[in-house]
Parts: structure tokens; sequence; C-alpha cells
């Protein structure tokens, strides 16, 4: 079996990634609410959800930067040794300060071993949507799957097995990091390769407004992932769902992804880039805009479904912006700014959504958030259509000639 798994690397590359979405699926819903059975009021579990990104963001482009460094696969070690021992400090987390080391040593681990998982999966141009879309399979199946497990075990026993199983998968992960051998061609030379060099090969791909844009699509459908991962089952258990039918409901969310595999690279030929962040943006947002207005659960079941076949396009559809926009060796620092902005929407969605919730109410805030996000999709893809109207202008060269 460790033969088979040295020389197929895309079956551990595929493995880790449900692994990955297992372990972080089945906790994150439960964080919020694990707070709140400890008497934690809500502007603290904002700040206790919000400290998880708060690493992350601030290493992802040295994080990505030393992958290219170091080797990959050396970085996914120390990530999933990381996610290991954030598990053990789960399980033991009866009080806030606890639960808060925990959480910012699952953060920086579990950025890390996501960061390195996506350059590996786009570090081959050959078939790429293909790989992308069997890539988000396994994805969506460790999305779909971790809420279950979680909300399960949760209900049925207590949170702390559930911690339990997380540590479980953490180890998996472990054991697959150490079958992967580093491939020569991962590697620069780590002597000259500085924490500068990173920030300014960083800036560098800032000046391309098509990677502004990508950083903007992946900020906005992180933001909402995270609403439905950690304030969605708040506002779900307020009005009387219970942990179990919250797992099923974020479950069926995901499990829409599966669905993308055939389609995903017929969209990408047929509807564009643009075109299809359009649409992405309307049905995703229509998650925050909805929810406040309806308490029935198949009601839920129904846009959570709905949304869910969006967010499941916008994920791997940023992947190949990034893909498209970058070289081989400057993939790790994209990958790096683009989990920078995935940790920021994760910073800044429980403390917005904290402290809104306890000024306003939660229905106003998912509405209000909605309309900020809207905002934002808006200038997403302003930022596209300007990058297009320069390719159709011909310079002054091309006009003479």
């Amino acid at each position: 079996m460790q033969n088979k798994m040295t020389k197929n690397p895309w079956f551990v590359i595929l493995f880790s990634g449900l692994f990955y979405w297992l372990a972080h699926s089945l906790t994150r819903p439960l964080i919020a609410l694990y707070a709140q059975s400890l008497g934690i009021s809500e502007v603290k579990i904002g700040f206790i959800v919000g400290i998880y990104a708060v690493l992350p963001f601030l290493l992802a482009i040295a994080s990505g930067g030393m992958a290219d460094s170091i080797g990959r696969v050396k970085v996914l070690r120390i990530g999933t040794i990381l996610m290991l021992v954030s598990g053990i400090f789960y399980m033991i987390a009866t009080n806030i300060y606890l639960l808060m080391i925990a959480q910012i040593i699952a953060g920086l681990g579990q950025m890390t071993v996501w960061l390195v998982i996506q350059v590996l999966i786009t570090d081959s141009n050959q078939n790429q949507a293909e790989r992308i879309a069997s890539f988000t399979v396994y994805n969506t199946i460790g999305q779909m799957m971790g809420p279950l497990i979680g909300g399960f075990l949760a209900e049925k026993y207590s949170m702390n097995i559930s911690f339990g199983v997380y540590t479980a998968f953490s180890v998996l992960l472990v054991l697959l990091a150490f079958q992967l051998k580093e491939p020569a061609t991962n590697r620069i030379d780590s002597g000259t390769y500085s924490i500068k060099d990173m920030y300014t090969k960083s800036f560098a791909l800032l000046k391309n407004r098509e990677i502004i844009a990508t950083l903007l699509c992946t900020f906005i459908a992180l933001f909402i992932l995270d609403v439905r991962m950690t304030f969605l089952p708040i506002y779900l258990q307020d009005i009387g769902i219970s942990p179990f039918k919250i797992g099923i409901l974020i479950s069926l969310g995901t499990s829409t992804a599966l669905f993308i595999k055939p389609i995903y690279p017929v969209l990408i030929r047929v509807l564009g880039i643009k075109t299809l962040l359009i649409l992405t943006f309307a049905i995703s947002l229509s998650l925050l805009f909805i929810t406040p207005l309806i308490n029935h659960f198949y009601s839920f079941v129904l846009l959570l479904v709905f949304s869910g076949i969006a967010l499941g396009i916008n994920q791997p559809l940023s992947l190949s912006m990034i893909s498209e926009q970058t070289s081989s060796n400057e993939r790790g620092i994209a990958v790096g700014l683009r989990l920078m902005a995935n940790r920021l929407a994760q910073f800044m969605d429980p403390i917005l959504f904290g402290i809104l919730t306890a000024v306003i109410g939660i229905k106003l805030t998912f509405i209000l958030i909605g309309l900020l996000l809207l905002l934002l999709s808006v200038v997403t893809i302003s930022l596209l259509q300007v990058k297009e109207r320069k390719r159709k202008v011909p310079s002054l060269k091309e006009k003479v000639l």
C-alpha cells in the first residue's frame, strides 16, 4: 500500500484533500455552538471564531514562499502535525483560553495544509480543469460528511467526541503527508530566497487586476461559506433545529458541489469566467438575503442546495483564475495570497457578525452583510471588465501595423 501511494502522489493529494475537509468541516460549525455551551457571549464567540484566521492571514504569503523555497511536502508535514496538536487542545478545552489556543494552532496548521495541497493540485497545466474538478469532488465529500459526523456525534454523545474524531483525521493526514516525496521540480534554491523576496513578488502579482479580482472572488465566497459554517448554525439552533439536523443542512449545502465535476469544464468553455462569476455571486448571496425570511427546515434544504451549487463552482473557479495568471514558480505565493484573502474573510466574518448581531440582531445582520458582499461582487466584476477592455483596445504600434 505504501509503495502504491508513493508511486501515485495524485492519489495521496486527493485523499489529503478529503481528510483535510473532513477534519475542518467537522469542527468549524461546532466551535460557536461549543463556545455558547460554555456560557460565552456572542461578541466573545465572534472573537474566538475569528482568532482562528489571524496568524494564517499574517503568514499566508510567507508560508507560500516557504513552500516554494524549502519544499512543499516538508511544509505539508509541519501543517499536519500542527492540526494534530490542535485536536488535542480542542479535546481539553474547558474554558475560553484553551479554546483560543486550539483555534490559533488549528488555524495555522489548516492554512498550511490547505495551501500546499492547492499548490500541488495546480502544479501541472495538463488537463487542469478536469484535475481541479476531480479534486473538488473529494473536497466536497469531506465538506459534506464532516458536518454530518460532527453534528451526529455532538448530539448523540458530546462535542468532545467530535473533537476526538477531528484528531483522528489529523493523524491520517500526518500519515499521508509522510507518504509523499518531494519532487526536484518543486524546489527552488532556498539559499537565494528571502522573506523580502516573497513580499516583493506578492506586491508584483497584485499589480495584475485579474489577481485582485481573484482574491476578491475567493474573499466573497469564503465569507459566505464561513457564515454558513459558523453563524447559520446559531440561527438554526435559535429557531429550534437540532444539531444533527443542522449538520444535515450544512452537508446538503456542500454536497451539491459533487455535481460540478462533469459540468465545470463545460461551463468555463461556454460561459467564460466573467459570466460564470456573475451567476455564482447572484445565487450564493441568496443565502444571506433569504435566511432571515424563512424558519422551516425544508425551506432551508432548498436554500442551501440552491446556494451550494454556486459556492461549489466559485471555489474551483478562483483556483483556475490563479493558475491562469501565474507561472509554476509563483504558484506557492499566489496560492498564499488567495489563502490570505480566505483567512481575512474568516477573521472579519465572525467579528462583524458578532458585533452586528449584538447591536441589531442576527436577522438584520444577515441582510447587512449580504449588501456589503453584493457591493464587493460588483467591484470584482468591474475589475474583470476593465481588463477585458484593455485587451480589446489595440496599442498604437498595432494600429500603425
